[in-house]
């Protein structure tokens, strides 16, 4: 029976020694499980911070080159209506022209068609 109690007291000490051993691992584990989620937990803090700071940089650029594009459009519609009125002062003076031309035209025409009576007039007469 004593050795009997004495074996039994071997493995209940073995046993502790062996909870103890893994408590202490777990306990471990979970020290360096906490280390690890705490340093994750910072890292994607960081990359979220990144991340918005790079989001509003963008954001900036964007509204720069779209005010950009807004002010060279306007310039743009500003210089087209320009020539455009440009080209239309200039159609109406080429009408004009056109206009005076053609009445020159009809004035030489009649001119001369007048030159010609008389011209054959005067040749008639000789």
């Amino acid at each position: 029976l004593s050795s009997l109690r004495d074996s039994v007291s071997t493995e209940m000490t073995d046993a502790k020694a062996g909870l103890t051993a893994l408590r202490d691992s777990v306990s471990t584990e979970i020290a360096d499980s906490r280390v690890g989620l705490c340093s994750l937990r910072e890292s994607m803090s960081q990359e979220i911070a990144e991340s918005k700071a790079g989001l509003v940089a963008l954001r900036q650029r964007v509204s720069t080159e779209m005010t950009d594009v807004k002010v060279a459009l306007d310039s743009l519609r500003e210089r087209v209506s320009s020539e455009m009125t440009d080209l239309e002062a200039s159609r109406d003076r080429v009408s004009t022209e056109i206009t005076e031309l053609q009445v020159g035209l009809n004035s030489l025409r009649e001119s001369m068609s007048s030159e010609m009576t008389d011209a054959k007039a005067g040749l008639d007469t000789l």
